[in-house]
């Protein structure tokens, strides 16, 4: 499923396929926002987004072998609910 497919579904609920958009996009940035902010998001029956700090690291240019040193940095990570695949 894509955001249009996303759209689509929310688009039988509410009258018009623009307020749709409108509410599959303030959901979006309403989880970005929380996730920028560090903030743990729980999605009942589907799972929760959080952020994880990754180390930093040294890498290699594939190409030229050149070592080069990879920063820490944020990361989201996905944790599914034991609902979800549950019938």
């Amino acid at each position: 499923m894509n955001k249009a497919s996303l759209v689509d579904v929310v688009e039988r609920v509410v009258s018009t396929r623009k307020e749709a958009s409108a509410a599959v996009d303030v959901v979006l940035k309403g989880i970005q926002m929380a996730l920028r902010s560090g903030e743990k998001v729980v999605l009942s029956g589907v799972g929760s987004f959080h952020i994880k700090m990754r180390k930093a690291k040294v890498g290699r240019n594939p190409k030229t072998g050149v070592v080069v040193p990879i920063p820490p940095r944020r990361a989201v990570r996905f944790k599914v609910s034991k609902e979800l695949f549950l019938n």
